[in-house]
């Protein structure tokens, strides 16, 4: 059985990709199932797809369309995206019945849109995960049309857990004094952590709390040269595959409101 999961742009988004994808690994390897479940991701050649499952073995296969965001273009830009992604729905129906795909799983995010346009054209089921509490613009679209939304905030959601992945609940244990604060600004960054952050360098480094900081694939530069300045040592970063270590380093987290925050 083949199942496609689409989505992501975002870290945000393609966390819940990989949770579910390698708890579906994970099940298999301990109970072999009658018919084998492979799954097969669709993604975007923008955003953070290809730096997260690029080379992820776990999947059957894996494809990137040419698309990109719609509602945050201009006139002729959201012209051009629609183009963009009318293409790629049809590759993506192409794909659907190449595998005879099952279903399709969506997190939503603009590179979701052709698959799972294509599901809803060739009548596949299609399953939709919103992790926010206020709904994509995807994911508000399709939601009448999907065979289940799930939803950690939506009473009629048919399930509440949010997916995890297995490594966090591994590395969980107690802290007794606070050696290492992370902040967590998500892999766009956001200006307010990093402001924070900078701001209580000083007294951290006083107090001999080592800093590690996620501060945006666009920011890294500055925040990090700001550092330098302040001759405060700290690990800076923007995209990261070692989230779950950085964590299980840091004592105390400081993080922006993201969807699995």
């Amino acid at each position: 059985m083949n199942i496609l999961m689409t989505g992501g742009g975002t870290g945000g988004h393609l966390a819940i990709i990989k949770a579910v994808k390698e708890a579906i690994v994970l099940r298999q390897a301990q109970e072999p199932l009658a018919e084998p479940v492979e799954v097969i991701y669709v993604g975007s050649t923008k955003g953070q797809d290809k730096q997260w499952f690029e080379h992820d073995d776990d999947f059957k296969e894996k494809y990137f369309f040419e698309t990109r965001g719609v509602v945050n273009q201009g006139g002729l830009g959201k012209i051009k995206s629609l183009f963009m992604m009318a293409g790629a729905t049809l590759k993506a129906i192409k794909f659907i019945r190449k595998h005879k795909a099952k279903v399709v799983f969506s997190v939503g995010g603009f590179s979701a849109a052709p698959m799972a346009f294509a599901a809803k054209l060739t009548g596949t089921p299609l399953v939709i995960h919103e992790q926010n509490a206020a709904l994509g613009s995807l994911n508000k679209l399709l939601k009448p049309y999907a065979t289940a939304f799930i939803s950690s905030y939506l009473e009629e959601s048919p399930i509440k857990a949010y997916p995890i992945k297995e490594i966090f609940f591994d590395n969980a244990h107690l802290r007794h004094e606070v050696k290492t604060i992370i902040f967590l600004g998500g892999s766009q960054g956001a200006k307010a952590i990093n402001a924070l952050a900078l701001d209580m360098a000083p007294k951290l480094k006083e107090r001999g709390i080592r800093i590690i900081h996620q501060a945006g694939v666009n920011n890294i530069e500055e925040v990090q040269a700001t550092y330098d300045t302040l001759d405060i040592e700290a690990e800076v970063f923007g995209f990261t595959t070692k989230l779950a270590a950085y964590m299980n380093e840091a004592d105390f987290a400081i993080a922006r409101a993201g969807a699995s925050t």
